[in-house]
């Protein structure tokens, strides 16, 4: 539900937390098919109240407060909906559009002298407007690029090529006749570093603790 919520409102994954307290609300007062009541139903006694629900997301036009009003400035900031007060009867909006300079965008208000647009939401708008103008972008530069294809021809560098040599720090040996049982390789040419290979095997495996000696 709260990525529903999301996407039908456009507004960014940032405000899950917010989203998910609406869905919250929501739930809590849709009645169970079992028992035919909601939970706060079953919680406080009484059939609750559908009023407070509103559009999440929806633009909203928020009264300035008195004490930065003024009476030649802007008297609304644009909000978004996006919760109730925690300790109030009041709103939770998102700053998306104010004029006035103690209140900057992108922050967080409460209010309950509002007007609530439920029918429009900007971010969603302002995503389809961005897609819009991105399709447009890459068609036409696609189209730029069909006609360079036919006209420049790819650069080939024309540098003559160096054969790098690492020297004796990056040699391979290429080891034959590998012996195939330890007995083959104790009596082998190389047998001191099998048997110093060896050791150093067994002294990992009990270091590690990997094995219990019996």
């Amino acid at each position: 539900m709260v990525n529903c919520i999301l996407n039908s409102s456009g507004l960014p994954h940032n405000l899950w937390g917010e989203a998910l307290l609406i869905a919250n609300l929501v739930l809590n007062r849709i009645p169970h098919k079992k028992i035919d009541k909601s939970p706060c139903e079953v919680w406080n006694g009484k059939q609750p109240s559908y009023k407070i629900l509103k559009v999440w997301g929806c633009l909203v036009k928020v009264q300035v407060p008195l004490p930065k009003r003024t009476k030649l400035g802007p008297k609304t900031i644009d909000c978004v909906f996006i919760g109730y007060a925690l300790h109030s009867v009041a709103y939770r909006f998102l700053v998306i559009k104010s004029e006035i300079p103690d209140i900057n965008n992108n922050t967080i208000i409460e209010s309950i002298e509002v007007e609530l647009f439920e029918n429009i939401f900007p971010f969603k708008e302002e995503r389809h407007n961005d897609n819009g103008s991105k399709r447009k972008y890459e068609t036409s530069s696609s189209e730029g690029q069909v006609g360079l294809e036919t006209k420049v021809e790819p650069r080939r560098s024309k540098r003559a090529k160096k054969a790098i040599s690492f020297e004796l720090d990056f040699l391979t040996y290429m080891v034959r006749d590998k012996p195939q049982t330890y007995n083959n390789a104790m009596t082998s040419f190389d047998a001191p570093y099998w048997k110093e290979a060896v050791n150093s095997e067994m002294k990992s495996i009990m270091q590690n603790q990997t094995w219990v000696l019996v």
